[in-house]
């Protein structure tokens, strides 16, 4: 999925109870440094690095079989790979987020040369 930074976005996972309480749904991306995994909500629980940003958001409504993951104010840092999993089936299903921005970066070291010519 691409998006461009500052957008909102919905990320979806169905839930395959039939009985949406009996299932809990958990959404989780790798770390920034990849070495683990970061939780971001656990059922109805945004865990606390994610609540505090203010833009992550779940929606769930008891008649859709659906978990929802919103992002609002996309950035950069939310580029990865989200995955969620039902508690009830085991099952899992994971988008990966590719986030497009205007600005063209160069890594902090890098040299770059600049001639101007009449």
């Amino acid at each position: 999925m691409h998006v461009t930074c500052g957008a909102d976005i919905e990320l979806t996972c169905p839930i395959s109870s039939k009985k949406k309480s009996d299932d809990v749904v958990s959404w989780f991306r790798p770390n920034s440094s990849q070495s683990h995994l970061s939780f971001i909500a656990i059922g109805d629980i945004l865990f606390p690095e994610y609540a505090t940003i203010g833009r992550f958001n779940l929606i769930s409504s008891p008649s859709s079989l659906l978990s929802r993951l919103l992002i609002n104010n996309v950035s950069l840092e939310d580029q990865g790979i989200y995955t969620c999993k039902s508690s009830s089936s085991g099952q899992h299903s994971s988008i990966k987020l590719f986030v497009e921005s205007d600005l063209l970066l160069f890594p902090v070291c890098s040299k770059r040369s600049l001639s101007c010519e009449e």
